[in-house]
């Protein structure tokens, strides 16, 4: 399904990684799923319930690195990985 290499998606996650989150909680998990796709998955063992008792910030990070991982693939191969959503 998707053109990009397992060694390129390791990249990619790698440097999604990097994207800032609230509360620096990085609460977001990248996994390979077999039909190539990568599923972004919520770590919820990661969390500040006093600071943000409603997961508000949580999503906001998880959009962060979301959006990191695209603009980082698209220069690299033109074309946008396909992903998933997945809660742990």
């Amino acid at each position: 399904m998707s053109m990009l290499t397992p060694e390129l998606l390791r990249d990619l996650v790698a440097e999604a990684r990097l994207a800032p989150s609230v509360h620096n909680i990085q609460p977001t998990r990248w996994r390979g799923l077999p039909d190539g796709r990568l599923a972004l998955v919520d770590d919820r063992s990661v969390r500040a319930p006093a600071a943000d008792p409603s997961g508000h910030d949580v999503r906001v990070s998880h959009g962060a690195e979301h959006s990191q991982i695209h603009r980082k693939t698209r220069p690299r191969c033109g074309s946008l990985p396909p992903c998933a959503t997945m809660r742990s």
